[in-house]
């Protein structure tokens, strides 16, 4: 794919990873095995034509980029953080903040919980896990 040749024209090492991710919101739960690659502290990978980057860093990083929106949420535990939503079809911005409840972010383990509010409206409170 497009993404996956911007990131090794980059010239950084990356590594194959087998992906298990855990999304929960309410009562919606929703777990996958994907592939993707990693270097030192981002990962990608493409699930449901959904193009995903998380970038590991003191302040979590995730882009989600797919037909109808791109999105950018920043996560800093115990602090509001904003971000952008774009939806493409409408070419319209929306307002997006995050409040990071809680982080995990070890060898190889990736848990954010966090509450998304959009135009300042409670989106959901959700919780991610990624095993790498």
């Amino acid at each position: 794919s497009k993404l996956l040749y911007i990131y090794l024209s980059l010239g950084d090492f990356m590594s194959k990873v087998v992906l298990n991710t855990l999304l929960v919101n309410g009562d919606f739960i929703k777990k996958s095995k994907i592939n993707g690659i990693k270097n030192k502290n981002c990962i990608l990978y493409i699930e449901d034509g959904i193009k995903t980057r998380i970038t590991l860093s003191p302040i979590i990083k995730l882009e989600r980029l797919s037909s109808e929106y791109n999105i950018v949420l920043y996560f800093d535990i115990n602090s509001k953080t904003s971000g952008t939503y774009y939806l493409i079809g409408y070419n319209k911005y929306l307002d997006v903040e995050v409040i990071t409840k809680n982080i995990i972010n070890s060898d190889n383990y990736l848990y954010v919980e966090y509450e998304l509010y959009m135009d300042k409206v409670l989106s959901g409170v959700f919780k991610f896990t990624l095993n790498y």
